[in-house]
């Protein structure tokens, strides 16, 4: 998936939960932009939604494929998370495609409490970079 719009709202979600201003709306309609193509993007298998594209998918480094990558799943998840707080907080109803993604998002692939990893990666096939450290939150 292209993270590049989740990536740029991250001031704005930062912005709006210090001030609960929400720049006259555009905020809450970027995030549902992209929440809506988020939603169309990924996969559905068995019940979750997964961020993988068989046709372009995401690569950790050239000729790595990586499914499930953590920063996707992360953005994924932060955007939703806030367009749906954000429509609690102004009595909107949100779409249904967000609580879609909030309830059936793919779940970080970890085996601790303390690291996790896209997919099956191991730290001798990605040159040590298949593990991030997860922090209490």
């Amino acid at each position: 998936m292209h993270w590049n719009g989740m990536f740029a709202s991250l001031p704005l979600i930062s912005y709006w939960e210090y001030t609960r201003d929400e720049f006259d709306g555009k905020t809450y309609e970027l995030l549902d932009g992209l929440n809506a193509w988020s939603h169309c993007f990924l996969e559905d298998i068995n019940g979750q939604l997964v961020d993988f594209n068989r046709k372009n998918p995401d690569e950790e480094h050239e000729g790595q494929k990586v499914k499930n990558p953590q920063i996707g799943l992360s953005l994924i998840k932060r955007v939703a998370q806030v367009q749906l707080s954000m429509a609690s907080y102004y009595n909107r109803t949100a779409p249904d495609y967000i609580i879609d993604i909030v309830n059936r998002l793919s779940p970080f692939n970890n085996d601790s409490n303390v690291w996790t990893s896209y997919k099956d990666a191991s730290v001798r096939d990605s040159d040590n970079f298949a593990m991030y450290p997860l922090w209490p939150s």
